[in-house]
């Protein structure tokens, strides 16, 4: 028994330990180091200097930050609004497909293979405001008034560039909840189909209650990819005008490497790693609260 125990010991300092020691290395020391440098003045030439919380009193007052602190959280909202619904709604039709299933799925699944950047140049093609087939296709329609300078109106600039974030988000989500609907038991659909059942009431009453908590986990994974999104923004438009298509990964970069003021880039960095960290306690606390309610 006491062999037993020392193998298991053993076992697990060889697969648990090399792991810690590569998280605590690269993400402990890492926020920690990013967190040292967000409290000093430093253009990563000269040795940094220690200025306490100038850079996050200076991100207060800048107007710019908070612009842009409006877009992530538009963005947020939109792709959770429109992504994980639409996710799920896709995943149950192809779950439904008896024919060709395994093309839809690689159809469905495609975008998330796709480089973003790569997926981001397509729809600057797509929305270009001469060429583009959006203006062509409502010029061809009579409809020259709905024609817009897609990538610089300040107005819509934003939301254009969310289109390609929720077109690959909505592939990711549709995957993950292709995978939930999956390990449905398929007797309780049978049973619902023999009951008379139609495929909507199968949808809202059985698919949607018994993949809730990977629905949760979207929510998750989708605010996790917001706060990181940059390649959508900064290749359509480079965050322009200004700062009216700039997320908060966009005005990192814009901080640290344009105007080489890290200490103010790493401030940034910190308080997106605070968004992301505060947003998915505030999920996993609904997700607890609805599993202890049900």
């Amino acid at each position: 028994m006491s062999h037993l125990r020392k193998h298991k010991g053993k076992a697990f300092l060889g697969f648990v330990v090399p792991t810690l020691i590569l998280y605590t290395v690269f993400v402990i020391v890492s926020i920690a180091i990013s967190f040292y440098y967000s409290l000093t003045d430093w253009n990563a030439i000269t040795p940094p200097v220690f200025a306490g919380f100038k850079n996050y009193r200076n991100l207060l007052r800048d107007t710019d930050f908070w612009i842009v602190i409006m877009n992530t959280i538009k963005q947020l909202a939109v792709v959770l609004l429109t992504s994980v619904p639409l996710g799920l709604v896709f995943s149950y039709l192809i779950f439904r497909t008896r024919k060709m299933f395994k093309v839809y799925r690689f159809v469905a699944f495609l975008p998330v293979i796709l480089s973003a950047s790569a997926v981001s140049l397509m729809f600057t093609l797509v929305f270009n405001g001469d060429f583009g087939p959006v203006n062509s296709v409502l010029s061809f329609l009579g409809l020259e008034e709905l024609r817009q300078n897609w990538l610089s109106d300040p107005n819509i600039v934003l939301f254009t560039v969310m289109v390609p974030m929720v077109y690959q988000s909505t592939a990711i989500t549709t995957i993950i909840s292709l995978a939930g609907i999956q390990m449905v038991p398929d007797d309780v659909l049978e049973s619902a189909m023999i009951d008379g059942a139609s495929s909507v009431r199968m949808f809202v009453n059985i698919v949607v209650p018994m993949v809730k908590n990977i629905t949760f986990t979207n929510i998750i994974l989708m605010t996790s990819n917001v706060f990181k999104s940059f390649e959508h923004s900064y290749v359509m438009t480079w965050g322009g005008p200004g700062v009216r298509s700039s997320y908060l990964s966009v005005y990192l970069y814009q901080e640290s490497f344009q105007k080489l003021n890290f200490g103010k880039g790493s401030a940034v960095a910190i308080i997106v790693l605070s968004f992301a960290l505060l947003f998915s306690v505030l999920f996993n606390g609904v997700r607890r609260f609805r599993n202890r309610e049900d």
